[in-house]
């Protein structure tokens, strides 16, 4: 099953066992069955957009610094316009990490990813 994700998402090496262990554990807590609550480790990353190119370019972007970083992150596209307003995003792409909103309306450099990612993960 494993490999079978990893066709669809980019599974970093070093982290490979805890994505692992943290997809049984949603698939357990999906299915209502008892499971063991994991530690909180890496990195919760969201683009905020409609699925417009610069969407796609932030995503592309942020996976390729994650990959190069080696961290471990849950990295999500969110298409729903009103979780853009939920987080205070009017102007896409949006990107949160860890809960905060820190871009709004453009693409970040890889530069300035690497710096906020580096930031939230320690």
């Amino acid at each position: 099953m494993l490999s079978r994700l990893g066709r669809v998402n980019y599974i970093a090496p070093p982290a490979r066992d805890e994505y692992a262990a943290a997809f049984v554990r949603e698939f357990r807590q999906h299915l209502g069955q008892p499971y063991q609550p994991g530690a909180s480790q890496g990195l919760e990353v969201k683009v905020l957009g409609p699925g417009c190119p610069n969407c796609h370019k932030l995503y592309e972007r942020a996976t390729k610094v994650l990959a190069g970083l080696g961290l471990a992150a849950d990295l999500e596209a969110v298409k729903d316009p009103r979780d853009f307003v939920a987080s205070g995003v009017m102007s896409t792409p949006g990107l949160v990490i860890n809960g905060k909103v820190v871009s709004r309306g453009k693409v970040p450099s890889e530069a300035q990813l690497e710096q906020w990612l580096k930031s939230a993960a320690h």
